[in-house]
């Protein structure tokens, strides 16, 4: 008897459906061109490397993406999805980024990222989770649409936020 393990019990254990054939890390970039050396133990070195490296990673991914497209990122509070936003807006027109927000008005994630968008003057879509009635159909739909494990809630939302906007876009993530 064989012995298979559901879809059911692998998003249960992974979160996600895991495609361990097509798994690779060939998206992690490989390249480090920073030698060690002098200055590498005083923390602003450290700061400047970072944010250097961040920024030409910001232009080239940009640039392969396609500056014509619509570049849609999930905006909340935190400094990941805002540092990707700052990366946006040094590379592209403001017309070509959508941020999209999701959970629960009243909420800081909710809310902060409401005022980053309009201080910038960034098109903006809301996407209010507090009605949504959760399944597990559609977590395991949603989990099946992504091409990298994230937590059970990330891929609805993910999903959700897809299919909204479509596959022509390039969507942006900070998780």
């Amino acid at each position: 008897m064989e012995n298979t393990i559901s879809d059911y019990e692998l998003y249960l254990y992974f979160s996600s459906l895991p495609r361990f054939a097509e798994a690779s890390l060939d998206w992690l970039p490989r390249d480090c061109e920073y030698a060690f050396g002098e200055g590498m133990d005083d923390e602003s070195w450290w700061v400047t490397q970072g944010v250097k490296v961040f920024k030409e990673m910001m232009a080239d991914e940009v640039a392969s993406a396609g500056t014509q497209v619509t570049h849609v990122i999930p905006l909340s509070g935190g400094f990941d999805s805002r540092a990707i936003l700052g990366g946006l807006l040094e590379n592209l027109p403001k017309s070509k980024i959508v941020a999209a927000t999701y959970g629960i008005p009243g909420t800081w994630d909710f809310e902060i990222s409401k005022d980053i968008v309009r201080k910038y003057g960034l098109k903006h879509e809301s996407f209010d989770l507090s009605n949504d009635k959760w399944d597990i159909e559609q977590l395991i739909a949603a989990a099946k649409s992504l091409r990298r494990p994230v937590s059970p809630y990330q891929s609805y939302v993910r999903h959700k936020i897809n299919n909204h906007f479509g596959a022509d876009c390039v969507y942006w993530t900070g998780f």
